[in-house]
């Protein structure tokens, strides 16, 4: 390199390659910045300006003539569009209508949007009112292609206002996913007795014609609710016992018609109580109750206490646990046993040194070994019901079907560490005792058989003996009163002759739909397929799916009506009147409906 004089040592010669010596004092160069093209080009070892002027040409046909100048006005935005977001903000967050006359708030607004007003307080209560109706149209109108649904219902208490929450869920037919929707969260005046807890209900099954669609209705445990459905569907069953006729004097009931007033009468949809309520409660109040007993109340309460003060601490030291565990401080939410547990799942999967120096980091008295050994036995007993929590609280996953599985999958999964446990003896006999009483009423149910016999990922597989023969013989019961609806579309009829139809020798002496629906059943039954979908195969074991796995047994879907993005009954929410805090809250639960409505 040095044979080519100045060329050697200048800075941009990275800018060129294959280097050719020519005669004299002279060489040649191609430029990599002319690629692909080839451009060759002269030079003198005594200078590089040929080469030089050669790159300021190339890097200026490469840069732009004129830089654009950066557009930092804002976009246009029109009125509607600013409405509809103002609109979006109030819904999402349940704002109450007078945020949009701060002005801080219009500031904002006009600033972002380029000039753009914000609709004064009237405006926008008419516009959340618009919205509502047309949600609940499309709503209704949704419903009404619904063959089955089911409905969840809640009361929701907070500075002294009461409002009854009800939820709607189906299943596709297409896809087989669950849909849900809100149908109301009424304020309700008064003390809440089971004839206000029945009424409020008919009302909103009748607000949205599914009275006669509704398969079962979930609750919590409440004593409200437990009398409603029991007041009002006890005379229907007495109702059907033979025998049961009554005369009265016509006469006694004219003169005593004008003194009294008949009883309203309510017409309730079967009743179930939440089945994620009902393992909570046993995970909490039974669970408790068994761990106070004499044998185990000493070491459970010091070890509980001590978990207690090493998360009130973290609250406040989250820096000193993650300097010294390596981890995140994981404190309980309240209320929430699963939350506790796995709170405590944290503590006890700590080693032993690594925790003392946690809980001397914090302060803190430190655990000792057969506590410790207490924890984590605690941990391994209790895992199963934790896990039987999750799954029946996931809304997208369970079906009633799933419930009974999971309870008797829990009862064997705690049996088998009865012998090796040192500590929860008595806790595990308490915990199965308690599913058996709490759960007594669903392990006979015929829907909850039913439904866990139509889901391909258990058929009849959980049952044997006589319990399986009798699902099993209900199953057929089911599919042969199904197969007319499921069968009549798909098979054309067959052309008879007068003579041929008169002919007729008893139940299964030709092919029909009850025939039809034996061997599709058949085939279902001894079919390995567990995924969900394969039930496209069967059309009618499909409709008996859809018919009793709509049911969702849990009532979480109203407490996320309630409580999802935050609690919505804070002082500056509680601001909105009534009906328009109801049409708010639905509006939001309701998103995939209404989200296109509101930017309308």
């Amino acid at each position: 390199m040095t044979e080519y004089g100045a060329f050697a040592s200048w800075k941009y010669k990275h800018h060129f390659s294959n280097f050719r010596p020519k005669s004299g004092k002279s060489f040649t160069v191609e430029c990599l910045l002319c690629l692909p093209l080839t451009k060759t080009l002269s030079a003198s070892k005594d200078t590089t300006s040929n080469l030089k002027k050669h790159l300021e040409v190339s890097i200026q046909e490469e840069r732009p003539l004129k830089q654009q100048k950066m557009d930092t006005a804002p976009h246009p935005c029109s009125q509607n569009k600013v409405n509809g977001l103002i609109l979006r903000f109030v819904v999402e967050d349940v704002q109450s209508f007078s945020v949009v006359e701060l002005p801080a708030f219009q500031d904002l607004v006009e600033g972002i949007s380029g000039g753009r007003k914000v609709m004064c307080r009237k405006g926008l209560a008419a516009r959340v009112e618009k919205a509502f109706q047309k949600m609940k149209e499309v709503l209704k109108e949704k419903l009404s292609e619904v063959k089955y649904v089911c409905t969840t219902a809640d009361v929701w208490t907070a500075r002294g206002r009461s409002f009854f929450a009800v939820t709607c869920h189906w299943i596709e037919e297409e896809d087989l996913v669950r849909r849900s929707a809100a149908l109301a969260c009424a304020r309700i005046k008064g003390p809440l007795t089971y004839a206000v807890v029945a009424a409020k209900l008919q009302e909103i099954h009748a607000e949205y014609s599914i009275g006669g669609k509704v398969q079962c209705t979930f609750t919590d445990n409440g004593s409200a609710f437990v009398k409603a459905f029991g007041e009002f569907s006890r005379d229907e069953e007495d109702g059907n016992e033979e025998g049961s006729l009554s005369f009265e004097d016509l006469g006694v009931a004219l003169d005593n018609g004008g003194d009294e007033r008949p009883e309203p009468r309510f017409f309730l949809p079967p009743h179930m109580r939440c089945a994620s309520q009902t393992l909570s409660l046993i995970a909490s109040e039974d669970l408790k109750r068994a761990m106070s007993q004499e044998a185990t109340r000493k070491l459970y309460l010091g070890s509980m206490a001590k978990c207690s003060a090493v998360w009130t601490r973290a609250r406040a030291s989250g820096q000193i646990w993650e300097g010294i565990g390596n981890t995140k401080p994981f404190v309980p939410a309240a209320a929430r046993w699963s939350s506790e547990f796995a709170a405590v799942h944290r503590i006890a999967s700590l080693a032993e040194t690594r925790l003392k120096e946690v809980c001397e980091g914090l302060g803190l008295p430190t655990f000792q070994p057969h506590e410790m050994s207490f924890l984590r036995e605690h941990v391994d007993v209790l895992r199963p019901l934790a896990v039987a929590l999750e799954l029946l609280q996931d809304e997208q996953k369970c079906f009633l079907g799933l419930v009974l599985p999971t309870l008797l999958t829990l009862k064997r999964k705690l049996s088998e560490k009865q012998p090796h446990v040192r500590f929860h003896a008595n806790v595990i006999r308490a915990i199965t005792d308690a599913i058996d009483s709490r759960f007594k009423d669903l392990f006979s149910s015929h829907d909850a058989q039913i439904a866990t016999a139509t889901l391909p990922q258990f058929r009849l597989w959980w049952l044997s003996g006589e319990d399986e023969k009798n699902v099993r013989k209900a199953l057929l019961s089911e599919a042969s009163h199904m197969a007319p609806r499921t069968h009549d579309s798909a098979a054309p009829a067959c052309s008879e002759s007068p003579e041929e139809d008169f002919f007729s020798f008893g139940p299964g002496s030709k092919s029909g739909p009850q025939r039809n629906a034996q061997d599709e059943l058949a085939r279902y039954l001894e079919s390995c397929n567990k995924n969900l979908d394969s039930l496209t195969n069967f059309p009618t074991v499909k409709e008996i799916f859809l018919k009793y796995n709509m049911a969702l047994p849990s009532g979480a879907t109203v407490e996320r009506l309630c409580v999802r993005g935050g609690d919505p009954f804070t002082p500056n929410r509680c601001r909105l009147s009534d009906v328009h805090f109801e049409q708010v809250l639905l509006l939001r639960y309701n998103g995939p409906i209404s989200s296109l409505l509101l930017e309308e």
